[in-house]
């Protein structure tokens, strides 16, 4: 089983070294927006807190859609 996983593991780096490089920051970034989620849902109120997130994720989409800095066509 140990080998199984070992091998899978192999397998996922190999494909993954492929990748471009905005692909490689979405754990740490997911990561970031998980923990500062949750810091600000208790002092903002979880339905501000989602308007926000929501809103800045709308924004960030509008921009990379417009300067087409992730591979996205213009």
């Amino acid at each position: 089983l140990l080998l199984l996983l070992l091998l899978l593991l192999l397998l996922l780096l190999a494909a993954a070294a492929g990748a471009p490089w905005w692909a490689w920051i979405g754990g740490v970034l997911g990561a970031y927006y998980v923990v500062v989620n949750i810091a600000f849902a208790y002092r903002l109120g979880a339905g501000t807190a989602v308007a926000v997130f929501v809103c800045s994720q709308l924004c960030t989409s509008i921009v990379l859609d417009l300067t087409g800095l992730v591979g996205f066509q213009k």
